[in-house]
């Protein structure tokens, strides 16, 4: 040992006091999936969001345009 270790005092252990959070828990309110409140789009159908076909001017099917 360090002749100077005599000098120091071992800390003393004091037990751990649990206190409750400061703070409530949050909880969040996750609302429902959007296909339950709209109907299904099919692969074929046109798409929602209304895109056309630059060259045609024809709707984009929804498997070619959101769908991916």
């Amino acid at each position: 040992l360090h002749p100077e270790a005599g000098k120091f005092e071992k800390p003393q252990e004091q037990p751990a006091i649990l206190s409750p959070p400061p703070f409530a828990p949050r909880v969040s309110v996750i609302p429902p999936p959007a296909s339950l409140t709209t109907a299904k789009v099919g692969r074929n159908e046109p798409c929602p969001c209304g895109a056309k076909d630059p060259v045609t001017g024809n709707p984009i099917k929804y498997k070619k345009c959101c769908g991916r």
